[in-house]
């Protein structure tokens, strides 16, 4: 006979056994409790003293961690295996129907308040949690039930967080509706430990794990619209892990998916694709990546509304050329240099980039931004010639110094600007330069860069 962690939790919530009943059967299976990942074998234990408390079985629980700890040989667990969540609430037809209510419609609370009055017939503290998230809608200025939610996850945190009971410090920016996590962002450290001993700590934890911990069931943002993942520059092979660990099944509630949380990430990261997670993401509206060398190609998102990405300059073409997104408005590109097999920095090939947005199938974009250092003349000229440029409302070249040759293209090819806000950003203009741009577009804006993400 085999075991895993969540077994040992269901004998010990066998409510049909007394205490001292339940506590013969863990002596009985303590071989395959001994045989646990070391993880789950300590979590195991934590747990028996915790849910095995009566004073008569004191002595009787003290011989039990001493026969499940004794001598028990080390058993790490294998490289790349996530730990297992601590239950499933029993997902029976019933719990099934109701989550698959819950994710057809993640904005609508009814479904959630059944699939509550359910977990709390059961016994099981997200039943609870869902019905403080009925006030929370109810009363959102409440002190009184901000604080009754804060007091139920922190009692009942291993139930309901599972893995991340010990890891909270990892979450930021969490938003909690009808007793799930709809956004949060995800950190490679514990910032609790950092406010504690006034240095960063590296957490030896995988952000693909938590990424699963957060999104597979029981995890309590299985119905996650927000996430942000900030890739540390001590983990430079997160990316293909997170994205891998999104692939693992359809995340139908998912919309907006930000990888790296920093303006800009100059550390070296290990190149990942992407693409793996793309068919699970039917619903995403909003991508936004913050480093070069995670790959988007093939970029196939039916329902994505905003694209935001950082990419090497030779990577543009591909990306613009098999991307099927046909409900993007929105595109922002910071295009940087790449270093070729000699090592010497490839230059930003404007031209090429103009021929890939020609070739692009984009038929609802209105908003596209170009940041790409010292190419903003060379841009205008290449631009003039995209028939995508006829469908767009804003044209943004911030970081991208645009001069006085820039002006002048965009004055020759006036029919072609005319009927967009240009958005210059930090510029290289003359007066008469600025004078000039001024009157071959319809609206000039200045100033900081317009884009919602510094990339």
């Amino acid at each position: 006979m085999s075991a895993t962690l969540a077994d040992v939790i269901a004998w010990l919530e066998d409510g049909s056994r007394s205490q001292r009943e339940r506590l013969a059967l863990l002596r009985e299976r303590a071989a395959v409790i001994r045989a646990l990942y070391d993880d789950d074998h300590e979590r195991a234990l934590r747990e028996i003293r915790r849910r095995l408390r009566s004073p008569k079985l004191a002595d009787e629980v003290r011989a039990l961690m001493r026969l499940l700890a004794a001598d028990r040989p080390d058993n790490p667990r294998p490289e790349g295996a996530a730990p297992p969540p601590l239950d499933d609430a029993g997902l029976d037809p019933a719990a099934a129907e109701l989550e698959a209510a819950i994710a057809a419609d993640p904005d609508t609370p009814d479904p959630y308040a059944v699939y509550g009055d359910l977990l709390q017939e059961r016994g099981h503290p997200l039943g609870a949690l869902i019905a403080i998230g009925q006030e929370r809608l109810r009363r959102p200025g409440s002190a009184a039930v901000h604080a009754a939610h804060r007091s139920h996850l922190a009692a009942h945190s291993e139930r309901l967080l599972g893995p991340l009971a010990d890891h909270q410090g990892m979450l930021l920016d969490v938003s909690w509706y009808m007793g799930f996590i709809r956004a949060c962002r995800v950190i490679a450290y514990d910032r609790a430990y950092d406010r504690a001993h006034h240095w960063a700590r590296e957490r030896p934890i995988d952000l693909g794990h938590v990424t699963r911990w957060l999104l597979d069931r029981p995890g309590p943002a299985r119905f996650l619209q927000k996430l942000v993942v900030g890739i540390g520059p001590r983990d430079d092979g997160a990316y293909g892990r997170v994205c891998a660990a999104i692939a693992r099944r359809p995340r139908p509630t998912l919309r907006s998916l930000s990888l790296g949380d920093y303006p800009a990430e100059a550390f070296a990261a290990a190149p990942a694709s992407a693409a793996v997670a793309w068919p699970m993401l039917p619903g995403l509206r909003e991508l936004v990546v913050r480093h070069p060398e995670l790959a988007l190609a093939p970029l196939e998102l039916p329902a994505l509304e905003r694209l935001y990405v950082r990419a090497y300059a030779t990577d543009v073409p591909a990306l613009l050329a098999g991307a099927d997104v046909p409900a993007l408005e929105r595109l922002a590109l910071r295009i940087d240099r790449s270093m070729d097999t000699d090592g010497y920095w490839t230059a930003i090939d404007g031209d090429a980039i103009a021929a890939a947005l020609a070739k692009a199938r984009l038929p609802r974009l209105r908003s596209l931004a170009i940041t790409a250092p010292r190419s903003g003349d060379q841009l205008c000229e290449a631009l003039a010639d995209v028939p995508l440029l006829a469908q767009l409302e804003e044209l943004d070249l911030s970081g991208s110094a645009l001069g006085d040759p820039g002006a002048a293209s965009v004055y020759a090819h006036r029919d072609m600007f005319r009927h967009l806000r240009l958005v210059a950003g930090w510029h290289q203009l003359s007066p008469e330069g600025r004078a000039r741009l001024e009157s071959g577009v319809a609206e000039l804006a200045f100033g900081e860069a317009a884009l919602p993400y510094a990339l």
